[in-house]
């Protein structure tokens, strides 16, 4: 959700959850990946093969 571009309101919605915990979720994530912004993650997702690049996100 997060790579298709989704705010973090949309994803809470989505999953039935509250924006803080999406935010802490997302922050945790990027941490551990030691990526800084969105682009970076996708870029990441790309060359560990997580995402399809032929897929429309």
């Amino acid at each position: 959700m997060i790579i298709s571009g989704r705010s973090n309101k949309e994803i809470a919605q989505g999953l039935g959850i509250s924006i803080k915990t999406v935010d802490k979720h997302r922050t945790s994530l990027m941490q551990k990946l030691k990526v800084h912004s969105v682009p970076q993650l996708m870029a990441l997702a790309l060359k560990e093969g997580m995402i399809d690049p032929s897929r429309e996100l």
